[in-house]
């Protein structure tokens, strides 16, 4: 069977590296990565939920002429918008797609703050990107953008969701057509000489809201201020190879999300490496046993793990513990056979 992969994300950050840790584990060949669209096309796919008849032509001309794929597998593909599936629908090809975030619920992308998840999420306004504010006509367009969404969405023929609340969210959201599985991603890393500073509290991860760097930086004036000597550091734009090493030299390796996160790629990467995890307790994270959960908004839960952990009060079995976990959660065998199997009942 020919799957074609399909992806608009940028080369950094989770969701590019998730999208290959797939493509390695199929051992599939056949990808494509959408050039970044312009600010006018963003805002009427992504932001409005329009189906782009141009781009709608495009991809049927691809599909049918170049590609010939016997199944297409979406990953993050908000900026291409729902003309995607229909370009498949028109040629007759089924398409599944791999939930990484929340843009066809949520025009932030991420369901916190946004008006169409449940409360759950964060505040039920929306409010445009960097604290713009807008005239009431501008939000005209946004009319309708859940109805239009989800009529492209759910015809989906399979849809892969990284965990049970990532699943559940979808429903709520209004994708109620289409079989949800759930499949963790398949997570291999090769083995790095640990020399453990037991003095390095990191954070991986951009400065958006979303992302809690705010919560890291406020957790660590907590912990340095009784222990300075703890070095709180932050990592973001630098080569993987680089972060992977700082992840397996931490002590621990903090993830203060903000928003509904289906599965972040960094706390696995961070167990296979037997490295511990403090992380909020929301989305999908709590699926993934890290070593400490918080409350993803209270500084002092976060500053209270990072303690426990720095010193020496946290048991070195436990993170061994959590690597075997991770292997057998990420095993690349078992997820194979499941997503050979969702493929096959598409197909």
């Amino acid at each position: 069977m020919k799957v074609l992969h399909i992806t608009d994300s940028l080369p950094s950050g989770g969701a590019f590296y998730a999208f290959r840790h797939v493509l390695r584990a199929l051992g599939h060949r056949s990808w494509m990565m959408a050039p970044p669209p312009s600010y006018l096309s963003k805002a009427i796919r992504t932001i409005g939920g329009y189906c782009d008849p141009l781009q709608r032509r495009h991809f049927r001309r691809l599909l049918r002429d170049i590609h010939k794929p016997d199944l297409v597998h979406l990953h993050n593909f908000k900026s291409l918008g729902t003309a995607v599936i229909a370009a498949c629908k028109d040629v007759g090809i089924p398409v599944v797609w791999s939930c990484l975030d929340y843009w066809c619920l949520c025009p932030r992308d991420t369901g916190y703050g946004c008006c169409n998840l449940s409360r759950r999420c964060g505040p039920r306004t929306w409010q445009p990107a960097k604290g713009r504010r807008y005239p009431l006509i501008a939000k005209l367009p946004l009319l309708g953008r859940r109805c239009r969404i989800m009529g492209w969405m759910n015809l989906l023929d399979a849809v892969i969701a990284l965990s049970e609340d990532s699943k559940q969210r979808l429903r709520e959201g209004g994708l109620t057509a289409p079989p949800i599985h759930v499949v963790p991603l398949p997570i291999k890393m090769y083995s790095l000489t640990k020399h453990v500073d037991p003095n390095l509290v990191l954070f991986v991860g951009g400065p958006a809201p979303h992302k809690g760097k705010h919560v890291f930086d406020a957790a660590m004036k907590i912990v340095q201020a009784q222990r300075p000597e703890i070095v709180g550091k932050s990592m973001f734009g630098v080569e993987r190879h680089q972060v992977l090493r700082e992840i397996a030299r931490a002590a621990c390796l903090v993830v203060p999300e903000q928003w509904p996160n289906p599965g972040p790629v960094v706390i696995a990467e961070a167990q296979l490496l037997g490295t511990p995890v403090v992380a909020s307790a929301i989305g999908g994270i709590p699926e993934m046993h890290p070593a400490r959960l918080c409350p993803h908004t209270y500084v002092e839960f976060f500053a209270a793990s990072i303690f426990d952990i720095v010193s020496m009060s946290f048991p070195e079995h436990a993170g061994q513990a959590g690597q075997k976990d991770a292997d057998r959660r990420h095993d690349h065998a078992t997820i194979r056979k499941k997503m050979d199997e969702v493929y096959q009942g598409c197909v």
